[in-house]
């Protein structure tokens, strides 16, 4: 998998990638929930599926989106699948990282899930910046072309949330070349914890 290096290099984010199109195209990049990661399976050399390296629930990396790498360019679709922080081939967390994501105070917690939505934003400036996306173009019929939507599956809404709510606390670079190119942000499925409440009462 291509490896995507933000910070000063300091952070990785491991990437399957289907590949760029002539023309126009819509690049969609697909982050992935807990207990999967997004590219293709890994195994290691003894035959057994790699396991992630601090959880022991659902700890086969079973790679989610990566069958649908053969449909994109038939569609039109660059498909980026990226592996978030502590998943293979990307930075894990520290020590103290997992302590402010694990605390029982709300604020820390809040700041560590809007940083970790704030990492992937460097990715997407990265990506957009080394991989030539292209931007958001309205033709004659209103119709949009172009740009990236971004695909939050199930809990990866909670960190992206973070990306929404904070965006401006990304280097003045960073939001120029997202700018053009983030075109739509998509929540694909339901978690609990981060869906809307429902109302109190039928309308």
């Amino acid at each position: 998998m291509p490896v995507a290096k933000v910070k000063n290099s300091s952070l990785r984010f491991s990437y399957e990638d289907s590949g760029p199109l002539g023309g126009l195209y819509t690049t969609l990049v697909m982050v992935h929930g807990t207990g999967f990661h997004s590219g293709k399976l890994l195994w290691r050399p003894d035959g057994y599926a790699l396991v992630f390296r601090r959880t022991n629930v659902m700890n086969v990396c079973t790679g989610i989106f990566g069958p649908m790498i053969p449909f994109a360019a038939e569609n039109r679709v660059r498909l980026i699948l990226v592996n978030r922080r502590d998943y293979p081939g990307s930075t894990p967390f520290s020590d103290a990282e997992l302590a402010e994501l694990g605390s029982s105070d709300l604020e820390t917690r809040a700041k560590a899930l809007a940083q970790q939505g704030l990492d992937i934003g460097l990715f997407l400036a990265w990506l957009i910046r080394e991989e030539n996306i292209p931007p958001v173009v309205v033709d004659r019929d209103g119709k949009q072309q172009g740009g990236i939507a971004l695909v939050a599956w199930s809990l990866a809404h909670t960190p992206l949330a973070g990306l929404l709510a904070h965006a401006d606390a990304l280097p003045a670079d960073a939001l120029r070349i997202l700018d053009p190119c983030l075109r739509a942000y998509c929540i694909f499925g339901e978690h609990t914890n981060s869906s809307p409440p429902s109302p109190p009462c039928k309308l």
